[in-house]
């Protein structure tokens, strides 16, 4: 790499997208969960909490595999971070509207 030539930061882009990502699959998780008895059963992972459990794991799991494909997608890249924060921030929104009680009890 040359002195005056950026450091790639596609790594970075990648686990803050992966995040958002992560968050708004946990907001339509829950919208699904509140939506659909069948949803909610299938996310049922340990009874006493209900779907919760199945919500967070299955959102880690999406995290993780987004996560590690982007980063290796993007890993030698210079990226704006400021449009992967602007996306970050969009996936995040979605997932607090997703779990925000007055919204999913829309859906149920």
């Amino acid at each position: 790499m040359q002195a005056n030539q950026p450091e790639p930061n596609g790594g970075i882009v990648a686990a803050s997208v992966a995040a958002g990502a992560g968050c708004a699959a946990l907001g339509g998780l829950t919208v699904a969960a509140a939506a659909s008895t069948e949803v909610a059963d299938l996310l049922t992972l340990y009874a006493p909490s209900g779907p919760l459990t199945g919500k967070a794991t299955v959102a880690s799991i999406i995290y993780l595999i987004i996560w590690i494909n982007l980063h290796f997608r993007l890993r030698d890249r210079e990226l704006s971070l400021s449009r992967g924060f602007l996306l970050t921030m969009f996936l995040l929104a979605i997932g607090l509207i997703g779990t925000f009680p007055p919204v999913y009890q829309l859906f149920a």
